[in-house]
């Protein structure tokens, strides 16, 4: 029977830090800063008669050229069939409709004019709010964070 810090899946590092402690912290703090991003920025779409979901949605199908759901589910860090129910909701209400595909397995989307209005009524009240949450961190270092973040979560794609 094993016993000690092997047993319970904790291996030190140099500082006599266990690397389960480092994965818990580090855990909790991401849940932690997305909780409190998702407070802050939820008041914007719901003025817009969106959820925060479905706006987060909206911006990835608009930013850039149209896209398959499964890119924007990824982009979007949410599990595919999440996605795909919230995209059903906006075809429904008219803000999203699929688009001409090459490939007709494949569904592009694209926000429609109302949706794109929709999009840009939170637009202003969005940039305001992350001015203010960069500056507080300072933009530098706000920009680093996203960099060390994305390349954490490019690193840790491949692991799966």
């Amino acid at each position: 029977v094993f016993s000690g810090p092997a047993r319970e899946g904790a291996f030190l590092s140099g500082d006599g830090v266990s690397n389960s402690q480092y994965e818990a912290s580090l855990m909790a703090a991401l849940l932690r800063a997305k909780t409190a991003l998702d407070q802050a920025f939820r008041p914007i779409p719901e003025r817009a008669g969106l959820s925060l979901r479905q706006w987060n949605v909206m911006r990835e199908i608009a930013r850039g050229a149209p896209r398959p759901l499964t890119a924007i589910s990824r982009d979007c860090g949410m599990l595919g069939p999440s996605v795909s129910r919230i995209v059903c909701q906006l075809v429904e209400e008219g803000l999203v409709r699929e688009a001409k595909s090459p490939n007709r397995r494949i569904k592009i989307l694209e926000l429609t004019t109302s949706g794109a209005a929709r999009l840009e009524s939170c637009e202003h009240a969005a940039a305001e709010l992350f001015t203010q949450i960069s500056d507080m961190q300072g933009m530098g270092k706000f920009q680093e964070l996203v960099q060390q973040l994305n390349g954490l979560a490019n690193k840790c794609e491949g692991l799966s």
